[in-house]
């Protein structure tokens, strides 16, 4: 039996990119899916310019994945396109889930969970065939800095002893923040660290 379709939805920085290869790796290991490759795109990667080049993106982009995972992130981009093209590719991905040539291919969508939502009903076939919802919560102020250690450490680069504290108040802080973006800021936050010294 095939492994069938998911949907992750959560904010930037969650990791649903991180598991979407880890689910492929996974899903290889256990002789699921014949390529451990997980091929990611973004909604709009799928969009044509003109009527029938979107479905030739969107096969192109099947083929590359065969026998592996697509991962389609910001996938709600699809409907948000003027012309129609995105629902052109919504099309052309319900079928290729019920296709025997695309079969073996695990489809990701990825996206914010109200945006993910609106996919999901714009296209009652796309929904009727996800088999697999996960949901990516927004870090805590801890995981945050434990994060920023973990990254500081790989990159030999020394922190304060007393800087636990501060980070954690400061993490406290940026989650409270529209736009907080989780592992991506923080990330960006120990890139700036270390320009400034």
């Amino acid at each position: 039996p095939g492994v069938g379709s998911f949907v992750f939805r959560g904010e930037p920085g969650t990791g649903k990119t991180t598991v979407a290869n880890v689910i492929g790796q996974v899903l290889h290991r256990y002789g699921a899916i014949s390529e451990p490759n997980v091929v990611v795109s973004s909604g709009t990667d799928l969009l044509g310019d003109y009527v029938g080049q979107t479905k030739t993106k969107v096969k192109e982009k099947l083929d590359n994945a065969l026998g592996g995972v697509l991962f389609i992130d910001e996938a709600y981009e699809m409907t948000r396109s003027p012309g129609g093209f995105g629902m052109e590719a919504v099309t052309t991905l319900v079928e290729a889930m019920t296709s025997e040539q695309y079969g073996q291919v695990v489809l990701i969508f990825a996206g914010y969970k109200p945006e993910m939502e609106s996919l999901l009903n714009a296209n009652p076939g796309l929904k009727s065939r996800i088999e697999h919802y996960i949901d990516f919560h927004n870090w805590k102020p801890a995981h945050s800095t434990d994060f920023f250690f973990q990254l500081a450490e790989k990159d030999s680069f020394m922190l304060p002893s007393n800087i636990q504290e501060k980070l954690m108040d400061g993490f406290n802080l940026l989650a409270s923040l529209p736009n907080w973006a989780n592992a991506r800021d923080v990330k960006s936050l120990l890139k700036a660290a270390k320009s400034a010294r």
